[in-house]
C-alpha cells in the first residue's frame, strides 16, 4: 500500500531545474527556486498530449537535476549504507533511481496541477535552508510542505521533504531497514529484491478467476489478532480473483471496502482490544485473498502518510508482506478444498517515529 496518495506532493519534488548565480541571501535565493520549481513541475508534468515514454522521460531528467541523488540514496539505506562493498553502492544508487521513476512517473498522467508557492525560508545552523511552501487544491486544501535545500557544487539541490511532518528519506530508511533486517542484513539480497521490485513494475499483474467446484463447499474462519485499541472498525474484504485482490489494496485507501464490487465478501465488525473471529460459509473449492484493515477514526478508508505508509492496522491472509509494497495474490491466498479451515491474521501498526531533518547524520 505504498504511494497511493503520494502524487500532490511529489509533483512538486521532482520540478525543473534552475541554475542560479550566488545569491547575497541564501533563503531568498532558496525560496526562489521553489517557487520556480513547483510551478514549472505542474507545466511540465501535467501536460496532457504527452507519450507516456516521454513522461518517464521527464520525470526521470528533472528528478535528477533537482535532487542530491547521492545524498538522499546513502541517507535511505541509514546504516546499512557502510556495510555495502563499491560494487554494491553503485549498482544501488543506480536501481534507487529506477526505483523512484517506475513508483510515480505514471501518476502524474490523471494530475491536473494545482496553485503552488513558496511562502517562508529560514538558514539553519547548518546552512541548509528550509523552504515552505504551500498548494492549494480544487477542493479548496491547501498542502504544506518543508523542503530542505542544501548548496551542492554551486548548484541548489533538495536533500529532503517534509509533509505533515513526514520526511522522505526517513520513509524510505524504515522501509529498507526492515526489509534488509527481515533478510539477516544480506545487502545483495536487498539489491537483487529492489532491482526485481523494479522490474515489476512495469507491468501490473492480472489474474485469472479461479473456476468454482459446486459440488463441494468449505467454511472459513478468520481470526484477527493484535487490534491495539477499540476504537473504530475492523474492516475485512475476502476476494477470489487477482485483479479484484490488488484494486482492492489501491482502493483501500481511497473509498474503503464497504462499496467495493470486486470483492466476494466483506466484513464490518466494531473493534474490540485483543482479536475477533469472522467466518465465511459454502465458499466453493478455490483460492481466496483477505485484506483486513483497523479503521480507528472511522472514516471508512485505511489512511496512510504522504508517502504511502499506512497509519492504521492492517493485515493480509497467510501474514503477507510484500517488498517495498502490499502483497501478490498469490502470496496472501488460501486455498479450500472443500474441508473447513481456520486461518490467523496479525495486524501490523507501524511504529511512529520521529524525523530528523536530512542535514544530520546520515552518511
Amino acid at each position: 500500500m505504498i504511494a497511493s496518495r503520494l502524487i500532490v506532493p511529489i509533483v512538486f519534488v521532482i520540478a525543473g531545474f534552475i541554475v542560479r548565480p550566488a545569491a547575497a541571501d541564501p533563503a531568498q535565493d532558496a525560496q526562489a527556486f521553489i517557487n520556480d520549481f513547483g510551478n514549472r513541475a505542474s507545466t511540465q508534468l501535467s501536460e496532457k498530449n504527452i507519450s507516456d515514454a516521454e513522461l518517464v522521460r521527464r520525470f526521470r531528467t528533472l528528478f535528477q537535476e533537482g535532487f542530491d541523488i547521492p545524498f538522499i540514496a546513502r541517507a535511505a539505506m541509514g546504516r546499512f549504507w557502510l556495510r555495502a562493498t563499491d560494487d554494491e553502492k553503485v549498482d544501488y544508487v543506480a536501481l534507487f533511481v529506477d526505483y523512484i521513476v517506475e513508483i510515480y512517473a505514471g501518476q502524474f498522467r490523471d494530475y491536473s496541477g494545482g496553485g503552488f508557492s513558496a511562502k517562508s525560508a529560514q538558514v539553519g545552523a547548518d546552512g541548509i535552508v528550509t523552504v515552505v511552501s504551500e498548494i492549494a487544491q480544487p477542493d479548496g486544501r491547501v498542502i504544506r510542505l518543508e523542503w530542505f535545500i542544501a548548496d551542492v557544487d554551486g548548484k541548489p539541490k533538495i536533500r529532503d521533504i517534509k509533509n505533515e511532518g513526514v520526511s522522505m528519506i526517513a520513509t524510505y530508511r524504515d522501509q529498507f531497514a526492515n526489509e534488509i533486517v527481515r533478510h539477516d542484513g544480506k545487502i545483495a539480497w536487498f539489491i537483487n529484491a529492489l532491482r526485481e521490485k523494479t522490474a515489476s513494475l512495469h507491468t501490473a499483474s492480472v489474474g485469472e478467476a479461479t473456476p468454482a467446484l459446486t459440488s463441494l463447499t468449505s467454511n472459513l474462519k478468520v481470526t484477527v489478532g493484535g487490534i491495539q485499541s477499540g476504537s473504530g472498525t475492523i474492516m475485512m474484504g475476502l476476494y477470489d480473483r487477482s485483479a479484484g485482490f490488488l484494486s482492492a489494496i489501491k482502493r483501500s485507501v481511497e473509498a474503503g471496502l464497504l462499496n467495493d464490487k470486486e470483492r466476494l465478501a466483506g466484513v464490518a465488525l466494531r473493534a474490540t482490544v485483543g482479536s475477533e473471529s469472522i467466518g465465511f460459509s459454502k465458499l466453493p473449492p478455490g483460492r481466496y485473498a483477505i485484506i483486513v484493515y483497523h479503521d480507528e477514526n472511522d472514516d471508512g478508508r485505511l489512511n496512510e502518510s504522504t508517502w504511502g505508509v499506512p497509519t492504521e492496522g492492517y493485515g493480509f491472509s497467510n501474514n503477507a508482506q510484500g517488498f517495498l509494497s502490499a502483497p501478490s495474490f498469490d502470496a496472501a491466498a488460501v486455498t479450500l478444498d472443500g474441508t473447513d479451515k481456520s486461518i490467523a491474521i496479525s495486524l501490523i501498526y507501524p511504529t511512529k517515529s520521529a524525523t530528523p531533518a536530512p542535514a544530520e547524520k546520515t552518511q
